[in-house]
């Protein structure tokens, strides 16, 4: 019986070596799977990396053309609001040139009236009757001059205008075109 056990574990002990060869291969296996996978985790965490990295870029290129479309929508406003602007100072200037007009008219008028009367206008005083017909006429004498120098003062102020209007203008229309240079950058 003792033989008979040897020999059963005689037997049993022969196939242990080809068991321990695939326990050995078995465990190399998992010590490649291991690494293999532990190489996987450490390429998914630099992906992540990169990934992340990546994430920050898009979102700060989002800001970025968010702003530029702020800036470009702005730009936009401050050319409409100019080009505005430099309309109704045309506006103003066509009036105040129409204005010049008529004031020019008047002063040809003026210019006329004074011409013809110029001799005639202080005779009469000469033949006033009275000192109080000669206050009279001298009132009414006083009130022509200033009714002309009021037309010339108009006239000055009109001219005044209508220069500052001008002036105005052409630096509206140098801000519209330096807008325009900024609008075409962007």
């Amino acid at each position: 019986m003792v033989w008979a056990l040897f020999l059963l574990f005689w037997a049993l002990a022969q196939p242990l070596p080809a068991l321990e060869g695939e326990l050995k291969k078995a465990q190399e296996a998992q010590k490649r799977t291991e690494a293999r996978i532990q190489e996987l985790n450490r390429a998914l965490a630099s992906l992540s990396q990169t990934t992340q990295a990546l994430l920050r870029q898009v979102r700060d290129l989002e800001a970025e053309i968010g702003r530029l479309e702020k800036e470009r929508a702005d730009l936009q406003e401050r050319i409409r609001l100019l080009q505005e602007e430099i309309r109704r100072a045309e506006k103003r200037i066509a009036q105040l040139e129409e204005d010049l007009k008529a004031l020019k008219e008047r002063l040809k008028a003026l210019m006329v009236s004074l011409y013809r009367e110029r001799a005639g206008r202080y005779l009469p005083l000469l033949r006033a009757e009275s000192f109080t017909d000669l206050a009279v006429r001298s009132r009414l004498v006083g009130r022509l001059t200033a009714r002309q120098q009021d037309t010339l003062k108009q006239l000055q102020t009109t001219l005044e205008a209508l220069r500052q209007e001008r002036t105005r203008l052409d630096l509206l229309l140098k801000d519209l075109a330096q807008e325009e240079r900024a609008k075409a950058e962007n």
